[in-house]
């Protein structure tokens, strides 16, 4: 007997071979993680081979346009500023990648994206089980867990809770609850607590108003909304940076800001003080990252995308993102949780440069674009 294997599903096994090995590698501390990288050059060849038959989605292309036109911006502006280094070159290179290999993969593999993504959460569950399976097969799992929301520690802590995140919401989104079960346990047991509280928040305000309140999805409505919000909580990380609420956190807590921010306060105060003579244009891309490096042992990011974005891309730069951004990708009403959670996590952490995260976050979105597209042309 022979088993025949179509070549979309041998380049999706393929592509779930890169995803995997790059698991593995990132979570054992190899240089082989830096695989993932190759997937747009490695598709690519593909791509010549089938050109004419090739389909690009729109909604991946224009972010890559979007992404394009502000890192070409900070170039030029970096040259007249004699501000350029290795480390611009290497954070465009980043924030492009997922984008690319998005854009490569699902223009060669002709399986439907949610099968692409399914392929995927097994490829992540897997690697999770087995790399934490001490963990699973404690009898005292239950008091570990327990000790872990006393402690804030837990030996199950991973990265990997922010493609859980984005897993666990997707399959609630699609109402497949064993997956959605599945996705949720490893989501909380990789114990990132700010993308458990973004989940949450995400979810809540789906159902408030797509499901409670039973709205309607319109994307104008929703962008407004993410435009006053965003801007409303760059108004109190102004505030919160400038001390201007160290009493009050300290009267309700009884903690310190900087304690309260595991030490992050003084990292963004001296990293503002120290850019704020550019903050309209940016100081290059990649420059925190060397400030950083240079004033803080061990401590390379920021922890804040969008602080990271207005200092190295400047606020003009940062307003051209936060416009462009949710409006190229506010595609349906399941995008809407979906973004919640990613704005959350560009607010508190570096996920701008994950390319899992943000690769399965691109991919989502492609998904949910084509599936609103259906529904309008079945409701003509």
């Amino acid at each position: 007997m022979s088993l025949k294997i179509n070549k979309s599903t041998l380049l999706l096994l393929l592509l779930c071979l890169f995803i995997g090995m790059s698991v593995v590698a990132t979570n054992i501390g190899s240089s082989l993680r830096y695989i993932k990288y190759t997937i747009p050059i490695f598709f690519s060849l593909f791509l010549l081979i089938n050109y004419k038959k090739i389909k690009v989605y729109r909604v991946p292309i224009k972010n890559l346009q979007l992404f394009l036109v502000l890192i070409i911006i900070n170039f030029i502006y970096s040259l007249f500023t004699f501000n350029l280094s290795i480390r611009f070159i290497e954070e465009s290179v980043l924030i492009l990648i997922p984008i690319l290999a998005v854009i490569v993969s699902t223009s060669i593999i002709k399986t439907p994206i949610h099968n692409i993504l399914d392929y995927l959460f097994v490829v992540y569950g897997i690697v999770f089980f087995v790399g934490n399976s001490q963990f699973f097969f404690n009898p005292n799992i239950v008091n570990e867990f327990i000790d872990a929301l006393r402690t804030s520690t837990m030996p199950t802590e991973s990265w990997m809770a922010f493609p859980f995140g984005l897993f666990s919401l997707h399959y609630i989104l699609q109402r497949r609850k064993l997956r959605a079960f599945i996705a949720l346990l490893f989501f909380v047991l990789a114990f990132k607590r700010i993308s458990i509280l973004a989940a949450c928040l995400a979810l809540l305000i789906f159902w408030f108003f797509y499901k409670y309140r039973k709205k309607t999805f319109n994307p104008n409505r929703a962008f407004v909304w993410f435009i006053v919000l965003n801007s409303a909580l760059l108004i109190i990380i102004y505030n919160f940076i400038q001390g201007n609420f160290d009493a009050a956190i300290k009267d309700i807590t009884g903690l310190s800001p900087n304690h309260f921010t595991q030490g992050r306060l003084r990292i963004y105060t001296d990293s503002v003080n120290h850019f704020d003579d550019n903050l309209l244009f940016g100081n290059s891309l990649g420059s925190t990252n060397l400030f950083l490096k240079e004033n803080f042992p061990n401590i390379h990011f920021l922890h804040s995308d969008i602080l990271k974005i207005i200092l190295e891309l400047g606020i003009v730069s940062y307003l051209i993102w936060l416009i462009t951004f949710f409006k190229i990708n506010l595609v349906s009403a399941k995008a809407v949780p979906i973004l919640i959670f990613m704005n959350i996590l560009f607010l508190s952490d570096n996920v701008f440069i994950y390319f899992d995260t943000l690769f399965i976050f691109y991919l989502m979105i492609v998904l949910y674009h084509n599936n609103n597209l259906d529904e309008r042309r079945e409701s003509i």
